[in-house]
């Protein structure tokens, strides 16, 4: 393990309040927010049992009128990630006399040109789980409205063709989205993300960061396709 990953598990043990346990931040080259006030914190560890791999959720910090950020493994999947978010969603949706408005939630990254913790809002995505084989005709009939990530780093599919993620921009000044396409209000996006269950974290969030500092803009809607 490098020095900045020891650097990062040193910190979030520290900050977790509980006994040393290692959650290993996604490495982003991207800038982010650094820093907010009236916050906590929730966990989600990547645990090792005799059954294989699990995700562990430690929300045992969390307070409903604060911002919440969301500390994940990098190394999880999303199929383990996506129903706890939705979860946690729930909760923070649940209305309550003591809840304040405009509180967001994030997720923390290690920036590694800023060499520090770094925050990205995921406060209006609205996640979805479904199976790949019933996945709306509406949506999969469209063409070149669908971001699918693969699990090589880096690369990502727009509809059948797989291209570097360098490539998106380029490729989207060719296209058109279809008229059938219902935009989102106040909103021009016509890409909709798709990620497989296996799709890792770390590879979910680096394209998510690419995505916004590049101004392209994706539907609010996500979803986790799943294969029975």
């Amino acid at each position: 393990m490098n020095k900045k990953n020891v650097l990062i598990l040193i910190l979030l043990t520290a900050l977790s309040g509980c006994k040393k346990q290692e959650i290993q931040l996604p490495q982003i080259s991207s800038p982010g927010l650094s820093e907010i006030q009236n916050h906590s914190s929730i966990w989600i560890f990547r645990d090792s049992t005799e059954n294989g791999v699990v995700p562990r959720l430690n929300k045992n910090n969390k307070i409903i009128n604060t911002h919440w950020i969301f500390h994940i493994d990098k190394r999880l999947p999303m199929k383990d990630i996506v129903p706890l978010l939705i979860k946690m969603q729930e909760d923070k949706n649940k209305p309550s006399m003591h809840k304040k408005g405009n509180m967001e939630s994030y997720f923390s990254y290690a920036n590694l040109s800023g060499k520090k913790i770094s925050l990205f809002s995921f406060t209006e995505t609205n996640f979805n789980i479904i199976d790949k084989d019933s996945f709306p005709r509406e949506l999969s009939s469209i063409k070149n409205e669908i971001v699918i990530i693969q699990l090589q780093e880096k690369l990502v599919k727009i509809n059948n063709q797989i291209i570097s993620r360098d490539s998106i921009g380029a490729i989207l000044k060719r296209i058109e989205p279809s008229p059938s396409v219902e935009k989102e209000e106040n909103s021009d996006a016509f890409l909709i993300l798709n990620y497989s269950g296996e799709t890792v974290y770390e590879d979910y969030l680096s394209l998510k960061a690419y995505l916004n500092e590049n101004e392209i803009i994706t539907s609010s809607t996500e979803y986790l396709l799943t294969v029975k």
